[in-house]
């Protein structure tokens, strides 16, 4: 019963992906290069039910650079993020390079020690010089008192025009408390960005966003269709 399951979901994933990059042919070169060439560069991607027993032991390593994001959502930021904005992101990576090479400055915050030591290498090899990353280190396995950790709190009071919500969430339970504080620190005019969105749909329709936007495709990193959700305040 569990292997026809497992064949059909794994049907679905195939058609979902089939669709979008019929509509979309200009994703397949970048699909291609940056998920089935590169998918085992990411070693953060452990299974949820084993990684906190035995954690990965290789050192991480960064695929793409560029937000792991649907690959419509990518183009958006291209064309809509300017010198002038200040972004803050949940959730540190290849992104972390992307928006700061593209934004006046950029604040993220990382719960990995590892994953971190692997951002901040490298800005450095890269000589970026905008961007700021927090190592706040929070068990996402057992994420107790959430709402009062260091790592939500970890926005500053500052009004963001770009505020990013790409954290890691095996409970699906923590992003949308990352939604509810951003509320506090996005610009009038801004953006909050979910990555995942099809997972917190209730989340985003309580948002109270002025407007949304969705993209559904293919993206970095992944195998399947994932959906970004831009809520514009």
């Amino acid at each position: 019963m569990e292997l026809g399951n497992d064949l059909r979901i794994n049907s679905l994933r195939l058609r979902r992906v089939v669709a979008d990059l019929f509509r979309h042919p200009c994703h397949l070169l970048p699909y291609f290069r940056d998920s089935l060439l590169c998918l085992p560069a990411y070693d953060f991607w452990r299974n949820p039910l084993t990684a906190a027993a035995a954690p990965a032991k290789k050192p991480f390593r960064l695929g793409a650079l560029v937000p792991w994001f649907s690959y419509q959502a990518i183009d958006f930021l291209e064309s809509y993020l300017t010198r002038q904005m200040k972004v803050f992101e949940w959730g540190a990576g290849s992104s972390s390079i992307f928006f700061a090479r593209r934004c006046l400055s950029f604040l993220s915050v990382e719960s990995d020690k590892q994953w971190y030591e692997t951002i901040c290498a490298e800005s450095k090899r890269l000589s970026i010089g905008n961007v700021d990353i927090k190592l706040c280190e929070f068990d996402f396995f057992n994420p107790v008192d959430f709402a009062q950790s260091q790592y939500l709190h970890a926005i500053t009071k500052e009004q963001y025009d770009v505020i990013v919500i790409d954290c890691p969430d095996f409970t699906f339970a923590e992003r949308p408390v990352c939604l509810k504080r951003a509320r506090e620190n996005i610009k009038p005019g801004g953006v909050i960005i979910m990555d995942d969105s099809w997972r917190y749909k209730e989340a985003i329709k309580d948002s109270e966003a002025r407007s949304i936007m969705v993209f559904e495709g293919v993206g970095p990193g992944r195998l399947g269709v994932t959906s970004t959700t831009f809520c514009f305040y």
